[in-house]
């Protein structure tokens, strides 16, 4: 039996659909951390500006505006991300269906 016949390749499609999905919610991920560690210390996320956020000695501030400024990237790779996601989607299933209609002919 060739060597394409014999195992399918799982980790080849979870990777790229794990990978797709990382991309598509890593922003909204940014945020919702931000807002996490901001509420955590008792800081306020500034609309305009960075605000001072003391944490062990380290003004956080700037690093959390910006974290929550990524809100904007989800406008891109929320789209992006889940139109890769159906793609190989579809990609999986075609190759799936037919590496198992090659096997059972095999």
């Amino acid at each position: 039996m060739p060597v394409f016949l014999r195992r399918f390749p799982w980790a080849f499609h979870a990777t790229f659909l794990t990978a797709a999905l990382a991309f598509a919610v890593w922003p909204i991920v940014s945020v919702v951390l931000a807002i996490v560690l901001a509420d955590a210390n008792g800081c306020e996320i500034g609309k305009m500006a960075p605000q001072p956020c003391p944490v062990l000695g380290l003004d956080i501030g700037g690093l959390l505006y910006a974290m929550k400024g990524l809100s904007w990237l989800a406008v891109m790779t929320l789209p992006l991300g889940g139109g890769a996601l159906i793609a190989w989607t579809a990609v999986f299933l075609i190759h799936l269906l037919a590496w198992r209609r090659f096997r059972l002919a095999a």
